[in-house]
């Protein structure tokens, strides 16, 4: 199929190519970790090697920065 649209070196690329550039478009698009595990239905850690390790860290971290400022907004309006 890859021959057909006119990819050059299509015989290079593999089906598991696919599955780790869709890991790393959802990433690249802010998808959360739990959507990319879903999406390539991974139950161990080795889709980690597909992925830029330092911005999986950096979004993680945001991310659990916002559930806590979140949390702590949602407290203060209950107090």
């Amino acid at each position: 199929m890859l021959h057909a649209i006119g990819i050059v070196d299509a015989r290079d690329f593999r089906t598991h190519d696919l599955r780790r550039g869709h890991a790393l478009d959802l990433q690249l698009a802010g998808a959360p970790l739990h959507e990319i595990l879903a999406a390539g239905d991974w139950a161990s850690p080795a889709f980690l090697v597909y992925l830029n390790k330092y911005r999986l860290e950096r979004d993680l971290v945001q991310q659990a920065h916002l559930q806590e400022a979140l949390s702590e907004s949602e407290s203060d309006n209950e107090g």
